[in-house]
């Protein structure tokens, strides 16, 4: 189906650009417009490699980058206006940095979904602490009480360094 729906949006535009400046030029422009993908390709390329040469990013940007450089060319030289625009804009910096982004938000939120989805289906998930119940069913707190002022102040009164362990170890 989406190879379909690429010939059909492909037909539309070529058929709407031939009405506005005829079939041979529309033509002349498809070629045009792959052969500036093609040459617009190399200097996008440099521009990331040079930015990774003078360390601005992570590696993760540097992949991300050029990676959706060779998704930029790739569409550019594809015949049809549509996808040579798109790759055309891929190729600008601004738009790549926007669309790496968002993939990369994108990939986050999927990975956390994930994530819950695993916990949730694990037995992790059906593990609680109980410590037993009383007779009426109520759980069982395992804790002491507070202490009172009046017990701390005993405690204080009567502290000595042993109790805080030997510093000689």
């Amino acid at each position: 189906m989406p190879i379909i729906a690429y010939f059909l949006i492909e037909a539309l535009a070529f058929w709407g650009v031939s009405q506005l400046v005829g079939v041979g030029w529309a033509l002349f422009g498809i070629f045009a417009l792959m052969l500036v993908g093609a040459l617009a390709a190399s200097p996008a390329l440099r521009s990331e490699l040079a930015c990774a040469q003078a360390g601005n990013g992570s590696v993760g940007q540097f992949a991300g980058g050029t990676a959706l450089v060779a998704a930029g060319w790739a569409l550019a030289i594809l015949p049809g206006y549509v996808t040579s625009v798109i790759g055309l804009l891929l190729l600008l910096r601004p738009t790549r940095e926007l669309v790496r982004r968002s993939l990369a938000k994108s990939l986050q939120k999927r990975i956390e979904d994930f994530g819950v989805q695993v916990y949730d289906a694990s037995p992790m998930k059906r593990r609680s602490a109980s410590y037993g119940t009383f007779g009426d069913g109520a759980d069982v707190i395992d804790a002491e009480p507070e202490p009172s002022d009046e017990d701390i102040s005993k405690w204080s009164e009567n502290a000595r360094p042993e109790d805080f362990g030997d510093p000689q170890k």
